[in-house]
């Protein structure tokens, strides 16, 4: 019982990071730097979830490591030691690759953000799938 509370918690937050990261999209797009679309993706996080939600509070941790001039990397990389995600690290890790080989790190971050939303999508219909064979199976015994 409590595998599954922390198996459905921790799908909870991989959605609200997918959230979080198309937000990140479109800041980017807009032509924000990463500190600048940090700070917005908080304000967007703080409209779609209330503010006691854990992706909310990260993310606000975030904006203050920010005002106290840690940098993105920094900030992110400190992200993905308290989540521990799989999806957080790869993102993290494509992000200071990103950075520090320079050329278009922008454009090199928004196709990490799609190819992880692409990923996360597959997964959710993978478990409706499962889910609907469960079904299934239960009802026809």
């Amino acid at each position: 019982m409590i595998r599954q509370a922390e198996e459905k918690g921790k799908r909870c937050f991989e959605r609200q990071f997918q959230d979080a990261l198309q937000s990140l999209e479109a800041q980017l797009n807009v032509g924000y730097s990463m500190e600048n679309a940090i700070k917005e993706v908080q304000r967007d996080l703080q409209i779609m979830y209330d503010r006691h939600t854990l992706i909310v509070r990260e993310f606000t941790y975030m904006v203050r490591q920010l005002n106290l001039n840690v940098t993105a990397e920094a900030a992110w990389k400190d992200f993905a030691a308290r989540v521990a995600l799989p999806e957080v690290d790869t993102f993290v890790t494509v992000f200071s690759l990103a950075k520090r080989s320079g050329g278009d790190s922008i454009l090199i971050i928004k196709n990490a953000v799609r190819q992880l939303g692409d990923k996360a999508e597959v997964k959710r219909e993978i478990d409706t799938v499962i889910a609907a064979k469960k079904w299934n199976f239960r009802s026809c015994q």
